[in-house]
């Protein structure tokens, strides 16, 4: 296919092909019941992804709600500072 359009192509500094040349060019695509199962997959893909995305946003949000919650809870006091790491792993 590109060499089909390089042949078509025209200028040395500047190659360029006619719109014409390009309406006028036949490429293979696969048939109509088979682009629309090609689509219904991409589309089924996508919303897996989308909901992927959503689920970690979510999660982004409770995790910045949770930060937040901590970090006013140690402010105020109302908790206690946990074991250090040395001495959690005496254990």
């Amino acid at each position: 296919m590109v060499n089909r359009i390089m042949a078509l192509s025209k200028g040395v500094s500047y190659p360029a092909i006619d719109s014409e040349d390009i309406k006028n060019l036949e490429c293979c695509l696969p048939p109509l019941v088979e682009q629309h199962e090609i689509v219904a997959h991409i589309q089924q893909e996508t919303a897996k992804l989308d909901a992927l995305k959503a689920a970690a946003e979510r999660t982004i949000g409770l995790l910045k709600e949770r930060r937040a919650a901590l970090i006013a809870e140690a402010v105020t006091g109302k908790i206690q500072p946990s074991l250090t790491i040395a001495e959690n792993s005496d254990n």
